[in-house]
């Protein structure tokens, strides 16, 4: 039996970010995330490799006409990219607005038998054995509770980087699918594995 570990914390709109961001990356198939890359070679590599080869190779003013329909194309690709990522953040800023803000506030009990975490509204404990899944980023932990359900713990809301060891290591020993994503700040960790082992 161990000494329960406390963490106490305001969700803000950053740790909401991270967290999707890392949940984003661990739920993307291997073929989004291959088109994904794919899509930003091609428009990297015609943004500065095939176009300015052109321009330096043959600089005549009828070449450089015919060019004006690539150029847009390459500026409205790296204008999409662009809006991509803004709309992305723009959705997750107004879910988190959507969560009362007395619900940002959380309040967490740990021990080696329960997670218990209340808000000025609910209180709810859950056992060990029903974290699906849990992950260590190099700014805090997400916990599942099934492929798409989350609650994150930013390391910021344990009180010293001791408790912040002593979690890790519960979770390493209660939770078989643990997975360690960036920076490795423990040793002796298991390899990554993706959540379509859930």
């Amino acid at each position: 039996m161990i000494d329960s570990i406390s963490a106490r914390y305001v969700l803000t709109e950053n740790d909401l970010i991270a967290a999707a961001r890392t949940h984003n990356r661990m739920t993307m198939t291997l073929y989004r995330q291959f088109a994904r890359w794919l899509c930003l070679l091609i428009l990297l590599s015609v943004s500065f490799v095939a176009l300015p080869v052109v321009l330096l190779w043959d600089n005549s003013p009828s070449k450089r006409a015919s060019l004006v329909p690539i150029f847009a194309l390459v500026i409205f690709g790296w204008f999409i990219v662009w809006i991509g990522l803004i709309v992305w953040k723009i959705d997750v800023r107004q879910s988190l607005r959507k969560i009362p803000h007395v619900e940002r506030a959380m309040e967490w009990t740990i021990d080696d038998q329960w997670l218990s975490y209340k808000t000025s509204l609910t209180e709810t404990r859950m056992r060990w054995e029903q974290i699906k899944k849990f992950v260590e980023t190099p700014s805090g932990f997400l916990i599942y509770h099934s492929r798409d359900f989350f609650k994150p713990l930013p390391n910021h809301a344990f009180t010293t980087t001791e408790s912040i060891n002593q979690f890790a290591d519960l979770a390493r020993l209660k939770v078989p699918n643990y997975v360690v994503l960036g920076l490795c700040q423990f040793p002796a960790k298991p390899e990554p594995i993706g959540l379509d082992e859930l």
